[in-house]
């Protein structure tokens, strides 16, 4: 098993490297596809969901219920390399919301 990053480094206008923190940001301890039963209802976790029409839709359903969407959307905006369902968005949603900006 590949042990998950914490943080990685961007090329940025200093000298210094800047570090984004990938660690599990506070509002994710009230997201709802953190319940057993968010993801019992999906049949699947969020990040495989996106590679099933009908456990897209009901992650996507899920998601329109969750507290912190919109704190969830904006950092797998941030994050080109997340995959799966994230924010009331799929992966697909996301490159062409990056796209538009």
């Amino acid at each position: 098993m590949v042990a998950p990053r914490t943080s990685i480094t961007l090329a940025v206008d200093t000298d210094a490297p800047a570090l984004l923190d990938l660690r599990q940001p506070p509002w994710f301890l009230d997201a709802l596809c953190r319940e057993p039963s968010a993801v019992a209802s999906v049949g699947m976790h969020f990040v495989d969901a996106e590679n099933s029409k009908p456990a897209k839709a009901r992650a996507l359903q899920v998601c329109g219920r969750c507290l912190v969407m919109a704190e969830c959307r904006a950092y797998a905006l941030a994050d080109p390399s997340l995959l799966g369902i994230l924010g009331g968005t799929d992966s697909s949603a996301r490159r062409a919301m990056r796209r538009s900006r």
